[in-house]
């Protein structure tokens, strides 16, 4: 077993719609909630992407009889539609363990052939519309009461405690506390998410390293972390006091360039969050970008606002996956494949590469 990288993506526009979707009494119903609420999400397609990732493993210490490579198979969101998951070689669907929610490419390939003893190659086919998303006051011309609210199953998924969104952790409650973000009785969530986005942006700082802490508690603690650690503590923030939120790991929708060919976040790696609103849905929230480039302001560029450029390949963290070829097991995160080998020898000296490459399909195109 070894784990393995990262990498990124981008995009442009066409159609428009806004709506706001229909309310579940069941999430914070402690909390006052408007007859209608003040808030819509538009959103507009931007393009149709295609995007392939091209992931191979040297193993110059195995001899291998079987290799299995985990790849994500990307959802759909309010953010990107009709999407596509496929892999050469073809691969098996299989569900995670943890939330049996998320689906994963499991790519079997047996070592038959002499260069296969110590080196797989596959490729990963992501294809799907992406959509720009825009948080914005509601006027008398938006209509109201549109599809579905979220179903008890997803409250529930959206609203644990998780080994890096660990909002149950005294030391997380205790930061909760210190800096007064409970959601208050009279508060809607939107105002609860822009103050706790505020206090985020105005104490962190941006750092990537390949071992920077990122689970919430940890964030809470430093102020100091990449994309995956401020979305963890914001999807904790907001779970704490009873909204749903999620993390959304994947690539920013263009390819990775040839100078900056390997690692973190020049290969396109990036990860997003979003909450959602009652009677209005999932907002949209990048805390990292924020820190990054509106610590010092009042600004709000990055809060309610996705510019339908970023390929979501999964939703939340920590994979418990399992095959015939191997037992359950666990990896972090799926925003580059993993993979498993059975034969003789070590991984030991193992090196991966990971192409990402982006291209912008007619429009109509399925």
């Amino acid at each position: 077993m070894h784990r393995v990288r990262r990498s990124s993506c981008r995009a442009i526009a066409l159609a428009s719609c806004c709506f706001a979707f229909a309310i579940s009494p069941s999430i914070g119903s402690r909390f006052a909630l408007a007859a209608e609420p003040t808030y819509v999400i538009e959103s507009s397609d931007t393009v149709r992407v295609v995007a392939t990732l091209r992931y191979e493993v040297h193993c110059p210490n195995m001899a291998a009889t079987h290799w299995t490579v985990f790849a994500a198979a990307a959802p759909r969101l309010p953010s990107q539609r009709d999407v596509k998951s496929t892999s050469d070689p073809a691969a098996d669907r299989i569900l995670d363990g943890r939330t049996r929610r998320r689906d994963v490419l499991a790519i079997g390939v047996p070592a038959n052939a002499a260069d296969q003893k110590q080196r797989v190659r596959v490729e990963v086919r992501y294809e799907a519309t992406l959509v720009r998303r825009r948080l914005r006051e509601r006027t008398k011309h938006d209509r109201f009461g549109a599809p579905a609210a979220l179903g008890r199953d997803e409250q529930t998924v959206n609203l644990a405690a998780t080994k890096e969104a660990n909002h149950d952790d005294a030391a997380f409650a205790a930061m909760l506390d210190k800096h007064e973000l409970r959601r208050r009785a009279d508060e809607s969530e939107i105002a609860f998410a822009r103050r706790a986005f505020t206090l985020g942006k105005s104490r962190g700082t941006y750092v990537y390293r390949a071992d920077i802490p990122r689970r919430a508690t940890e964030v809470a603690e430093s102020w100091r972390t990449d994309c995956g650690g401020w979305s963890n503590w914001f999807v904790a923030v907001m779970r704490a006091s009873g909204i749903p939120a999620r993390a959304l790991v994947g690539r920013w929708a263009r390819s990775a360039s040839d100078d900056n060919a390997d690692d973190g976040p020049a290969n396109r790696g990036h990860v997003k969050a979003e909450f959602f609103a009652r009677g209005i849905g999932w907002v949209p929230v990048d805390l990292s970008q924020a820190v990054q480039h509106e610590r010092r302001t009042d600004g709000l560029r990055h809060f309610g606002v996705d510019d339908g450029d970023f390929i979501v390949l999964h939703v939340d963290t920590d994979f418990e996956l399992q095959t015939k070829q191997m037992p359950r097991r666990n990896w972090m995160a799926l925003q580059s494949p993993v993979f498993w080998v059975t034969g003789k020898g070590k991984v030991d000296g193992a090196t991966t590469t990971d192409d990402w490459q982006v291209r912008q399909l007619a429009a109509g195109r399925e």
